[in-house]
């Protein structure tokens, strides 16, 4: 807290400053000609010294968003004394405090166009990379309920690497945080979330239009395109372009691999999300069809799909067939209190 107040400093300097400026610039005092010419110039150039050091908190200038605000306040400033220091505080509260907004995911669409596979497999450092392991995020959220800064900076910078929609929650609630410094750094790893999934969604269509008889990438890219819909990150208006690409490129894998289970269960979980019941029925029929037992590595995806197509077949008014999935399901995943949880549900029904 202590380094905040420390941080804050920068901006009452930079205020006061250039107030000093605009005052001795509409104001006679007296003090001669070159006084009355050298204090404000100086005010301001000391004020636009500070801008280039920080602004609530000091920039780190080996971040490329920390840089544009540099040079952004220090040419507003340079342009008018105290309107443009005053223009830059507005355009910095209105960006810092609002949410982030699909035009990350739509101005990324140039990066696919000048895709560059060895900028883009460097351009990111190692310990940025998503973490697609389950982690509990309940103790980050009591961090962000807490008062200590630093510590909400280091929950927000972990939060940042799950991709997942209770993750992304999380961030989107620290946007409204009392302190500026969290609803900045809330806002920046939302934005840096949704270049994380961008750039990795291009370089895999990128790969895949390359090489379309690889069906592992084609697996990876319609994972990558759900993740990112559930996440939580897009807008509705955007979330049906990346469905309709996950979906796509199944069915160029299906051309190769005709009985992989792994992509009947993928166009499933597509197709549900999609709002089309009777695709994600069909493909998830397939997935669970003649499954009697399943190795362990796979008992989470097929305990998935039978509550995925048990949903299914309850929206299309199927109960019969929905009480039929869950009942076989509870043979095969007979401790499984999700499941039972569900059957009761829809036999209630």
């Amino acid at each position: 807290m202590a380094r905040g107040r420390y941080e804050r400093v920068l901006v009452v300097l930079e205020t006061v400053l250039e107030t000093e400026c605009f005052v001795f610039l509409l104001h006679d005092f007296n003090v001669g000609l070159f006084w009355q010419t050298f204090l404000p110039l100086a005010a301001h150039c000391v004020a636009m010294a500070l801008m280039s050091v920080g602004f609530v908190r000091p920039w780190n200038l080996a971040r490329p968003h920390d840089r544009a605000w540099a040079v952004t306040g220090m040419t507003m400033m340079l342009a008018a004394p105290l309107a443009g220091f005053l223009g830059f505080v507005a355009v910095y509260a209105l960006v810092t405090s609002s949410p982030t907004s699909r035009s990350d995911v739509l101005r990324d669409f140039q990066d696919y166009i000048t895709y560059d596979a060895s900028v883009t497999a460097t351009s990111r450092p190692k310990g940025e990379q998503f973490i697609m392991d389950e982690v509990d995020v309940a103790p980050l959220r009591q961090i962000l309920q807490g008062k200590d800064i630093n510590l909400k900076r280091g929950a927000i910078l972990s939060l940042s690497r799950l991709p997942r929609h209770d993750a992304v929650s999380l961030l989107k609630s620290a946007l409204s945080d009392p302190e500026r410094e969290i609803r900045y750094y809330a806002s920046t790893a939302l934005s840096d979330m949704e270049r994380e999934f961008n750039d990795r969604i291009f370089r895999l269509v990128k790969e895949t239009e390359a090489n379309p008889t690889l069906v592992e990438r084609h697996i990876e890219l319609a994972r990558l395109a759900l993740a990112y819909v559930e996440s939580g990150l897009l807008d509705e208006a955007v979330e049906h372009y990346f469905l309709e690409l996950g979906s796509r490129s199944l069915d160029k894998a299906l051309i190769v691999a005709k009985e992989d289970r792994r992509i009947f269960l993928l166009l499933g979980r597509l197709k549900h999300r999609a709002g089309d019941l009777a695709g994600a029925a069909e493909w998830l029929h397939r997935y669970l069809e003649g499954r009697d037992a399943f190795p362990p590595y796979e008992a989470k995806d097929g305990r998935d799909a039978a509550l995925l197509l048990a949903e299914a077949e309850f929206g299309r008014g199927n109960v019969s067939m929905a009480i039929d999935v869950l009942s076989r399901a509870m043979k095969l995943f007979p401790a499984d209190e999700e499941v039972a949880q569900a059957a009761l549900v829809i036999m209630g029904h």
